[in-house]
């Protein structure tokens, strides 16, 4: 269990590692926030749920051409949550610690930017760089000083000699979309977000470029490191009063900061900013709280990852929160598995969703899916309702584990899994009562064993009735079977009878197709039928002889399907079947 568990987390952290490269380095990130959030919650989870460390790695692997720079102290991540709880919870953890009932708080926007750090040394700017893996960045010095909202030097003589002032770079709304306009007129790169706008304009070699892109820096933070050795500066100071004081000297601060001083009002402003917030003309993606008093930050202090004085609540964008309530384990044509998820109905954009697919086993795996969870549901391209996440703050001791099932949940029959035991499926075939009615269908469709004028709804009534239980059943098939088919005329009854009873020449691909067997498609069916060119040589090859040189000899097929023809014709039920149609397949 521990090395499965082990093999889990460092999967995750590779995958972590990637997305990293991709959005900090490469500038082209494959998911989305919430989804790399999702990620990085779920392998804390299990790191604090198994106690399985690991040092991280330099996110930048061996790229070379970067002219890199050391942080003068850790540019740390923000913790997050996607819910009221998580924050709450924080509030009550924060108060226990301070041992208070009651403290003040600073309410800030979540920038969707570039994070950026600035040194100025005897007041003047000596340095930019990107926030990188927070201990080494991208050197954009030369970028940034060319930025108006980026003081170059600090009038008030007061301020100390050396200091850190950290913030977001980010572009309008309005300057984004004008600049992708005439991107596409000129048949220029299209940015997919403004944050990969101005990411991509800092790192330009011509500085040119990221002067004409209007790009704005807001302060959100501030290291002063002779005076942050001094106690007494910050019993006289707050966080709050600081980014004011900031503001004096030139830097940009967010005009919808605001001092709040119970969980209630932290609500409030969360709500607020939430209401607002495509009114507000750059991208965010949520707020951030933190203590305003220094000397409680102080003594709270970090931990490797996060300032423990801080904590984003993120929005969920066009997803929702919603409760799982069940798994229905939903049996294919094909007799493959696959996992529906319901929950309580939520409202995406408009439409009532109340179930979504979960795929396959490793779906379920990944996502550490109990019973109860609060899940995180999005509509995928705005049609598809997908499960992306769980918020695991709202998860209790008693809630129990999903698990995927080892027999099918219509004919109990044991359940067979591919080598990776991610899919599995039922090998009962057309005597599986969940797979029988599609069975049947498919194997009687226009590109299987056509018979003229034997619809599907004359098909279906016939299976109501327990008359055709499987394919072979046609041959049973009298004048009096179709006295309670509605729609059906005696003239198109005649017509089916005469068919089955005039059947002489089933082509090998058609019945092999018809069989409907997992992975064994039309394109499939004419590899297979062209190789074995004669049903017993097909048997042969699949049944008698079941051995990996066998599978090679059949261009574009492969193990998998090969295992999937053999476990069917393994089925003693589908070989009685097979039979009956043998003499009229050539």
């Amino acid at each position: 269990m521990k090395n499965n568990i082990e093999s889990v987390i460092k999967k995750i952290k590779l995958e972590i590692k990637k997305h990293n490269y991709l959005y900090y380095v490469l500038n082209k990130p494959k998911i989305s926030d919430l989804s790399y959030d999702i990620l990085f919650k779920k392998l804390s989870y299990l790191k604090k749920k198994n106690k399985f460390f690991k040092k991280k790695k330099n996110i930048f692997g061996n790229k070379k051409n970067f002219k890199l720079t050391h942080h003068h102290s850790k540019m740390l991540s923000l913790e997050n949550t996607f819910s009221i709880e998580g924050m709450f919870n924080f509030y009550k953890k924060v108060l226990a610690i301070l041992k208070k009932k009651k403290i003040k708080f600073c309410g800030e926007l979540k920038y969707d930017g570039v994070a950026v750090n600035l040194i100025y040394k005897n007041r003047t700017l000596y340095s930019a760089a990107m926030r990188g893996n927070g201990e080494i960045g991208e050197n954009i010095t030369k970028n940034i000083k060319f930025l108006p909202s980026i003081p170059k030097f600090l009038n008030n003589k007061k301020f100390p000699n050396f200091l850190e002032i950290r913030g977001e770079i980010y572009i309008y709304k309005k300057k984004f979309h004008k600049l992708n306009k005439q991107n596409v007129k000129n048949k220029k790169l299209i940015f997919s977000t403004a944050r990969n706008l101005a990411a991509g304009s800092l790192r330009q070699k011509n500085y040119k470029i990221s002067k004409n892109r209007n790009l704005i820096f807001v302060c959100h933070g501030f290291n002063f490191f002779k005076e942050f050795n001094d106690i007494k500066y910050f019993e006289n100071n707050s966080f709050y009063n600081i980014l004011k004081k900031i503001k004096h000297v030139g830097f940009y601060i967010s005009k919808k900061i605001r001092l709040l001083n119970s969980f209630e009002d932290i609500k409030k402003f969360y709500k607020y900013i939430k209401r607002k917030r495509k009114s507000i003309p750059f991208e965010i993606d949520g707020i951030v709280i933190k203590i305003n008093s220094l000397k409680s930050q102080k003594l709270i202090g970090y931990n490797n990852k996060f300032p423990k004085w801080a904590l984003a609540l993120k929005f969920l964008n066009q997803s929702k929160t919603s409760t799982l309530l069940h798994v229905n384990f939903e049996v294919g044509r094909t007799g493959v598995i696959t996992p529906v998820a319901i929950f309580k109905p939520i409202k995406i954009s408009g439409v009532l969703i109340q179930k979504a697919s979960l795929f396959n086993y490793n779906y379920i795996k990944n996502l550490n899916l109990y019973y109860k969870d609060t899940i995180i549901v999005q509509r995928s391209g705005d049609v598809i309702p997908k499960i992306i996440g769980v918020i695991f703050d709202r998860r209790k001791k008693n809630f129990k584990k999903v698990k995927f099932l080892r027999k099918c949940p219509s004919c109990h029959t044991n359940l067979i899994s591919e080598k990776n035991k991610n899919i599995y499926y039922c090998n009962n075939g057309f005597f599986c009562i969940s797979q029988k009615k599609k069975k049947i269908l498919h194997f009687f469709s226009k590109n299987a064993i056509e018979i003229l004028g034997f619809r599907k709804n004359i098909i279906l009534q016939l299976i109501k009735n327990k008359i055709l239980n499987n394919p072979s059943d046609i041959f049973k098939l009298k004048k009096k079977n179709f006295l309670n088919v509605k729609k059906v005329s005696v003239k198109t009854i005649n017509l089916i009878l005469n068919q089955i009873n005039n059947m002489n020449s089933i082509s090998l691909e058609r019945f092999i197709f018809s069989l409907g067997i997992l992975g064994v498609g039309k394109e499939a069916s004419k590899k297979i039928s062209k190789h074995c060119v004669t049903f017993e040589k097909f048997l042969n090859l699949f049944y008698k002889n079941y051995t990996k040189k066998f599978f090679l000899k059949i261009p574009g097929i492969g193990i998998n399907i090969c295992k999937n023809i053999y476990n069917f014709l393994s089925n003693s039920k589908n070989k009685k079947i097979i039979s009956l149609f043998k003499k009229f397949i050539f």
